[in-house]
């Protein structure tokens, strides 16, 4: 009873260090891969901040450059303003023969545009079917790319199963000599216990015959040679018996410890198969990792990269629309200014036709006073203007001092 008694505390003292051990071993894990989780929601936080920031400063940008246009816009519509009152002076002066020459280069001009349209379509037709066939063959490289990496993968899992055949066997091997040499350490135990047990049955009825005969020497005086003689003998059999029991003992520890050291040895490799386990696990789950990661990172990249390609479209299109907004102005100004030739020949011809010197003076004297409110409202918005500048630089040399 006492024997199993303790080699039921010795069994459960070896689960309870087993589950120790493996729940060590379960908890590193699972730390370890809350670390590596938290490092990739970390990096993926950090790439869309990144990226909200960058739309958020692309907006910004965008605004300080419809700010910068529009400024330029009323700049360039003040600058036509006043170039068309200028070439509404130059034209009044002009001859029938360049009115003859302008309509020809208009005629010339529109030609021209004309053309230019036609090769923009044709140029816009060539770059759609190029860019189409490079999407085709992009589309398939990358379809040959991902068959080869799968081709090659599955090679390399393949020939990896096919090495390992070795460790396998051998793993069962040191498996089952494990198993082996446990059922004899169990077995050298036992042996020891009885052994010892034996020993102490023996001690304890020695004891009990010495002191029976302690009792019985002062009982029987007489028969004290006897009783030596026979004392003398149990204490040579004890003597030799006690020599015998510290041999056999002493072989018994010896096969204990080379009993333990084999467990030992076991349990080393035991402990080694462990960790190649753990750590191809850890591999194949690295792996799955990164390349989600690479997943994610190509996605990433394909939106980005078609958002470039998006705004080099819009770009396209809104200079095809500018060029468009160009030859419609052009058009419409040179409508305006055959219009304005043809009523100044019949202003000219009307004039002519009922030509007097009072009339000429005071048509004369109404263009001179048109003249001189024009050039007014000219000085005073240029002085206007002038000073509306110097107030806006004295106002940035302050907040620049005020800055230092």
């Amino acid at each position: 009873m006492l024997t199993r008694k303790q080699l039921w505390r010795l069994n459960a003292a070896a689960s309870e260090m087993q589950r120790l051990v493996r729940g060590g071993q379960a908890r590193r894990a699972v730390k370890d891969l809350c670390h590596e989780l938290t490092r990739v929601v970390l990096i993926l936080q950090r790439s869309c901040r990144g990226f909200i920031a960058k739309r958020l400063a692309q907006e910004q940008r965008n605004q300080r450059e419809r700010e910068r246009i529009f400024l330029r816009a009323v700049v360039d519509l003040q600058r036509y303003f006043r170039g068309w009152k200028g070439r509404m002076k130059a034209d009044a002066r002009r001859s029938e023969y360049e009115r003859e020459y302008q309509m020809h280069r208009a005629a010339t001009m529109m030609q021209s545009m004309a053309r230019r349209d036609q090769a923009t379509k044709r140029v816009n037709n060539i770059r759609r079917d190029r860019l189409q066939l490079m999407n085709k063959s992009a589309t398939f490289v990358r379809k040959l790319w991902l068959a080869h990496i799968t081709r090659k993968r599955y090679l390399e899992l393949k020939s990896e199963f096919n090495t390992h055949i070795d460790s396998i066997v051998t793993m069962q091997r040191y498996v089952r000599g494990f198993l082996v040499r446990l059922r004899m350490w169990r077995e050298a135990i036992r042996a020891e216990e009885e052994l010892w047990s034996v020993v102490e049955i023996q001690r304890v009825w020695r004891g009990y015959l010495g002191r029976i005969r302690w009792e019985s020497k002062y009982e029987d005086m007489f028969k004290r040679e006897m009783a030596a003689a026979k004392v003398q003998k149990l204490i040579r059999g004890w003597m030799h018996r006690h020599r015998v029991n510290k041999i056999q003992r002493k072989l018994a520890r010896g096969e204990f410890e080379k009993a333990r050291a084999r467990f030992k040895s076991a349990q080393r490799i035991q402990s080694l198969a462990r960790g190649v386990l753990v750590r191809k696990v850890i591999r194949a789950w690295r792996e799955r990792i990164i390349t989600c990661v690479i997943h994610i990172q190509r996605h990433a990249r394909g939106h980005h990269l078609r958002r470039k390609l998006w705004n080099q479209v819009l770009h396209q299109r809104a200079t095809m629309i500018a060029a468009m907004a160009r030859g419609y102005l052009v058009r419409k100004r040179l409508m305006n200014l055959i219009a304005k030739v043809i009523m100044l020949q019949r202003n000219y011809r009307a004039i002519k036709a009922s030509d007097s010197t009072d009339k000429r003076r005071k048509r004369e004297e109404t263009m001179m006073h048109r003249k001189a409110a024009a050039k007014v409202i000219q000085d005073k918005f240029i002085s206007h203007q002038q000073r509306k500048e110097i107030t806006k630089i004295k106002k940035g040399e302050a907040e620049a001092a005020k800055t230092d």
